[in-house]
């Protein structure tokens, strides 16, 4: 079976497990009641165009290169390799005639465009929300950002499934200690965070054009490059760690299949 082949089929037979799983009920709930709060919330400000750019900025910093992203993320990411050694799927397809890295390729794909896709949608009605009549020029850019960071954490987390038993705890620390308090660390320590890069992204894209301070100015301070610069790091992130997580799930099937 061709490459192409396989990574749609796996694509999508992890899309059609995603569905029916309570992760996406979660995801669900999570992504309306932040609709609804945003949402709300825009309506019941005034015309100042800083504070509405300031209330956007939080939803990007929450929602978007925030926690929700990166929970979200984790979930499916767990889910594409974690939970197929678990099950003892993955040692099953690995044996198979099946290419390999077609395999792992179109399960992460899957698990990226769900995200993304779960993302963008909910970006799009919250950036008319907030920003009116301009709330076209601040999606655009703000959905390119979600892609890039879905698919790098998909690729994060994926690969943490594969390095340890307790990949949720590690999941967890990796948000609440690493991504998230990221703001108060040295400028030289913050490159090493995706959601400094993204924020990067964020600066330059979405807020920049509106001719506004930049309400999280004390987040990314000393940002190097532009957007692009910013959300071409990322992808390059998400390449390794995809490779990675190839290499160790090879690993695994020798093991599995040698026990």
């Amino acid at each position: 079976m061709t490459f192409g082949r396989t990574a749609w089929l796996m694509a999508r037979h992890f899309a059609r497990d995603v569905i029916a799983s309570r992760r996406t009920l979660v995801l669900s709930g999570f992504l309306l009641l932040a609709a609804v709060i945003f949402g709300v919330a825009g309506l019941a400000m005034g015309e100042d165009t800083g504070d509405r750019l300031g209330l956007y900025f939080l939803f990007l910093y929450t929602c978007v290169a925030g926690i929700g992203l990166q929970f979200a993320c984790q979930a499916y990411g767990l889910a594409a390799t974690s939970d197929e050694i678990e099950s003892g799927a993955a040692v099953y397809l690995f044996t198979r005639p099946l290419p390999r890295p077609a395999i792992l390729a179109g399960r992460l794909l899957a698990a990226w465009a769900v995200v993304s896709l779960a993302f963008v949608v909910l970006a799009l009605p919250v950036s008319f929300a907030l920003l009116g009549a301009r709330g076209l020029s601040a999606f655009l850019p703000t959905a390119a950002i979600v892609v890039a960071a879905a698919g790098c954490y998909v690729c994060v987390f994926a690969l943490l499934g594969l390095l340890t038993r307790h990949a949720l705890l590690a999941g967890l620390l990796f948000v609440v200690f690493w991504e998230q308090p990221i703001s108060m660390l040295p400028v030289a320590v913050k490159s090493l965070s995706i959601k400094y890069h993204l924020l990067c992204a964020v600066r330059a894209w979405v807020t920049a054009p509106f001719g506004q301070p930049f309400p999280g100015d004390e987040m990314v301070e000393q940002c190097e490059g532009g957007g692009t610069a910013a959300l071409v790091t990322v992808a390059v992130v998400a390449v390794v760690m995809a490779g990675l997580a190839l290499q160790r799930m090879r690993k695994v099937e020798i093991l599995r299949s040698s026990g």
